[in-house]
């Protein structure tokens, strides 16, 4: 069957997801301005406290996604277990007589596969990338002590600026894989060159554009650009996707 045109498991989920991201992003960043050394030249990462931290803040940020999600299955589960399988079909076909395209042109068991779709990305692959990042700050933690003894900080920034971007393909490629699924359920193609374009903005960022720096109150900020693409996705660009459900896809 189709949902009415108030519910909206998958967009909800989406955009309190975003939320979510966007304000554990905002509390690190407040804290490492007072955790950081003002005179070290190496990545905030290197410090012990900062990613005990961060790790601290994954934590509760997968806890947070998962009773989102939670919630919103149950509710959908509620809302379908109303209606017989076998009346599932006939009531799709009334209500898109009757509303046309002003509903996702989905039945109730596609949007719960969407829905377990996005669940899993966003909290069973966000697990997978939050212990590889505990990782790789450990990995580049011990690259920090080599490049004090060698004292080869330029070749040391060279580096960082390439591996970084792999620290972020895997989540990026299931995000891009969420959205390119949904644009293929919904028969959508703005939403699937969506996922192409971001696609490309990574790669380019990652294979050719270098680490820059900024000066702010007294101190040198270094700028990650497949880091800015990689969060901008995940926090605006998801929020944005769940906004764009939720207005042409009522239902969803």
């Amino acid at each position: 069957m189709y949902l009415s045109k108030n519910d909206h498991y998958i967009s909800n989920s989406l955009i309190l997801t975003a939320v979510i991201h966007l304000s554990m992003l905002f509390i690190e960043a407040v804290l490492r301005t007072f955790m950081t050394r003002t005179n070290s030249a190496l990545p905030d990462m290197t410090e012990e406290l900062i990613r005990y931290t961060q790790l601290v803040l994954s934590t509760a940020q997968l806890l947070l996604i998962s009773f989102v999600f939670y919630v919103s299955y149950r509710k959908l589960h509620h809302k379908l277990s109303l209606i017989e399988d076998d009346d599932q079909l006939e009531m799709a076909v009334l209500q898109h007589e009757l509303f046309h395209d002003d509903l996702a042109v989905l039945t109730g068991d596609s949007i719960r596969k969407l829905l377990q779709l996005w669940a899993f990305i966003l909290i069973a692959v966000q697990l997978i990338y939050d212990i590889s990042s505990f990782l790789y700050q450990i990995f580049i933690r011990q690259l920090s002590s080599l490049v004090l003894e060698s004292g080869s900080y330029a070749e040391f920034v060279v580096l960082y600026n390439f591996t970084h971007g792999f620290k972020y393909v895997g989540m990026l490629v299931a995000i891009i894989i969420g959205v390119m699924t949904t644009g293929i359920f919904l028969k959508d193609r703005k939403v699937m060159l969506v996922s192409v374009t971001i696609a490309a903005l990574y790669l380019l960022s990652f294979a050719f554009i270098e680490i820059q720096s900024i000066s702010l109150f007294g101190r040198t900020f270094g700028i990650v650009w497949s880091s800015v693409i990689f969060h901008l996705m995940e926090t605006l660009g998801i929020a944005s996707l769940g906004i764009y459900l939720r207005l042409h896809y009522k239902g969803l």
